[in-house]
């Protein structure tokens, strides 16, 4: 007769794996700060996966889509209590000075191998940079109170779309003010991995050596009631591989927009423009 039959054992796949991880100089202060001299994270590999119905896989957990016909309100009913319909919402603003600080002077990530595949794509796409580095200095929380400056550099290569991106600045910490400038570097832009993404557009790059250059300034001030924001985009460029410029901005400011803590109030937009 017919003998059993066969087993199949599934191919093992790395969900996520850290490589190595270092701390060193660790220092805690007597009312439970902390200092960390330098933290690096070498060889992370995580994979994810956007399925057929727009769902995202990671590392293991499924984030199923929400239903279309799902509702936020606690009665399936509808109804709403009339006694706390009218009580708007209280914003709850705690001092970030009653809690523990925490420096970090030195963060670095390396050696990092990430994967996202897209199967809504008309054909699926496997997006894997080959290069990420992150590099993050004179990080400090919850102390207001010290003035510091902390640093960043972000180095991305992704084939096929980005040869190479650097994205690095500063940004300058004083009480709940923040004042940021990133600068943005990226050569080899192309649109071979965009092409299944394209076509059903009817559109086709032509581009594939393209170069983009720009900075971004930035300015926050956090208050018990409400942020206020400043941002202004300036000297963006975009070039094809022969230097002709395609796409130019000198500056777009946004002077002021104000965000209040409270959602009972609404958002005010100041005057934007565009050079």
């Amino acid at each position: 007769g017919a003998g059993p039959a066969p087993v199949i054992v599934p191919e093992r796949q790395t969900l996520f794996a850290v490589k190595k991880v270092d701390l060193r100089d660790l220092v805690t202060g007597g009312t439970g700060g902390l200092r960390i001299g330098q933290a690096s994270v070498r060889g992370t590999t995580l994979d994810a996966v956007r399925l057929e119905d727009g769902s995202l896989r990671v590392a293991g957990l499924h984030f199923l889509k929400k239903p279309s016909n799902s509702s936020s309100s606690p009665d399936a009913s509808g109804a709403v209590d009339p006694e706390t319909a009218s009580i708007p919402p209280t914003a709850s603003v705690s001092d970030p000075s009653d809690g523990p600080s925490f420096q970090l002077e030195l963060f670095t990530i390396g050696e990092t191998r990430i994967s996202f595949e897209d199967r809504t794509a008309p054909t699926p796409e496997l997006w894997a940079p080959s290069r990420v580095d992150l590099r993050v200095s004179n990080l400090v929380l919850g102390d207001p109170s010290t003035k510091h400056r902390t640093e960043l550099r972000l180095d991305l290569e992704l084939p096929g779309l980005i040869g190479s991106l650097v994205l690095d600045g500063e940004a300058d910490f004083e009480g709940g003010a923040i004042d940021g400038d990133l600068n943005l570097n990226a050569t080899g832009i192309g649109f071979d991995r965009l092409a299944p993404y394209l076509a059903p557009l009817g559109l086709e790059g032509e581009v594939d050596q393209g170069r983009l250059a720009g900075k971004l300034k930035m300015h926050l001030d956090q208050g018990p009631d409400e942020t206020l924001v400043a941002a202004s985009l300036e000297s963006w460029t975009y070039r094809d591989d022969q230097g002709l410029e395609l796409l130019g901005l000198d500056l777009l400011n946004l002077e002021k927009l104000r965000v209040p803590n409270s959602t009972a109030k609404a958002i005010e937009l100041g005057p934007v423009l565009v050079d």
